[in-house]
């Protein structure tokens, strides 16, 4: 063994002991002589995950910092980086790399809360031993995706809904902020998919960092009620649908409107206004409202009757959309201040109409004067909406042609509260 070589590893000992002591003394948020910014504080709490046995050969900085990055992405809580011919600074250029995989990239900033090398000379070659201590648990960083696009992500954030899933982080390369409309892209799944809209969870987004295109994105999913709780009266309502449905008499061929407006009045003998929480919610208290308190319980919000309907309209393949708006005119609204509302759209033979159940609902029994409206009507009634990204209503039929079915069943299914 060369002098030199016993020089440097009794340095690096030294060193070692340094660190140690210096991080006992002023805790592991100061580390490489610059202090280290986490989210959450690190804790011994935290699973520890097993080594990597392999060692990743670098001979530039680029490639050291890519073996870096392997070690974090497979969740290793020690591994080794052999720098053979190395072209630069290596002692240098490893705490160099350290600090900018831990503040500057995704995956670092995700799942790292800090990380210490150990660097022997071997001749001209060097062998740096990592240890890694993470922020997130072993399963966390190995879960972490990769979506490509923003398609993409509202497929994932869709089967999230559907499995009513709590937790996705992924990694992006290209994130423009115009394209990630978080909240807009989980409302319109959420509407779009009423059977499974028990709540509207809240939503977290966490970007790391918050910056640049390349990030890994932390997506929670907050719902008001337990995984069981969700899935039963998913359940519940399907059954109800299925119910009403399979009472339904055959379209009427000379009235293409003739099983929307046999929905219409189904789904008003089945359901009565909440007036006590409507109130509540004019009184700016946000109260959910789903097909289950529609369908199942009988007593409902405009959101729950306007996801009622839809759930039926597309069981019975009639296009339909659920509109979140505006009402000027609702009851109980502090004068000229617009309520939150919300209504459907519907296609008929290639034209769009509003229908507006709820509205109905208030009155002692059906009028059917919110069946069948066009846009003027809805705007001469002062409803509010965003017309950019809703289909115009401008359809031939009105709500005075009506064909007044007899077979209107009393309820659609008594349902209970699941466990």
């Amino acid at each position: 063994m060369s002098r030199k070589t016993k020089i440097w590893r009794i340095r690096a000992a030294a060193l070692t002991a340094a660190l140690s002591a210096f991080i006992l003394l002023y805790g592991c948020s100061r580390i490489l002589e610059t202090e280290y910014s986490s989210v959450s504080a690190h804790t011994d709490s935290t699973p520890t995950p097993p080594p990597d046995s392999s060692a990743r050969v670098a001979s530039s900085y680029t490639e050291l910092k890519d073996a870096i990055l392997s070690l974090v992405r497979v969740g290793a809580s020690e591994g080794m980086v052999r720098l053979n011919n190395y072209v630069g600074d290596a002692e240098s250029d490893v705490q160099e790399a350290c600090l900018a995989i831990s503040r500057n990239e995704p995956v670092g900033m995700y799942a790292l809360d800090y990380l210490v090398p150990s660097v022997t000379q071997l001749l001209s070659d060097y062998e740096v031993t990592f240890t890694l201590y993470y922020r997130r648990t072993p399963e966390q960083v190995l879960s972490v995706e990769y979506v490509n696009g923003p398609t993409a992500f509202r497929e994932r954030l869709a089967e999230m809904l559907r499995a009513f899933d709590t937790e996705l982080a992924f990694e992006t390369n290209y994130f423009h902020e115009s394209e990630y409309d978080f909240h807009a892209i989980l409302s319109e799944l959420y509407y779009g998919a009423p059977l499974l809209a028990q709540g509207m969870p809240e939503l977290s987004v966490i970007m790391y960092p918050d910056t640049g295109l390349r990030r890994i994105i932390e997506i929670g999913l907050h719902y008001p009620d337990t995984l069981n709780a969700l899935r039963s009266r998913a359940t519940l309502c399907d059954i109800a649908v299925a119910r009403l449905i399979e009472s339904m008499p055959g379209p009427d061929g000379a009235e293409p409107y003739g099983q929307a407006l046999w929905l219409y009045q189904a789904l008003g003998a089945a359901c009565e206004f909440d007036w006590e929480l409507y109130l509540a919610m004019t009184d700016g208290l946000r109260v959910n409202s789903s097909v289950y308190d529609a369908l199942c319980i009988g007593r409902s919000l405009p959101e729950g009757y306007a996801l009622a309907f839809k759930a039926l309209c597309d069981a019975a393949q009639i296009e339909c959309r659920v509109v979140r708006g505006l009402n000027i005119r609702a009851p109980g609204a502090p004068l000229g201040a617009p309520v939150e509302h919300f209504w459907n759209l519907i296609e008929l033979d290639g034209h769009w109409y509003h229908v507006d159940l709820s509205a109905d609902a208030m009155n002692d029994s059906l009028t059917y004067r919110n069946f069948l409206l066009d846009d003027s009507v809805m705007l001469s009634l002062e409803y509010i909406w965003d017309g950019a990204s809703l289909p115009a209503a401008d359809g031939p039929l009105s709500n005075h042609e009506l064909v007044i079915y007899d077979q209107i069943p009393e309820t659609a299914f008594d349902g209970g509260e699941p466990e």
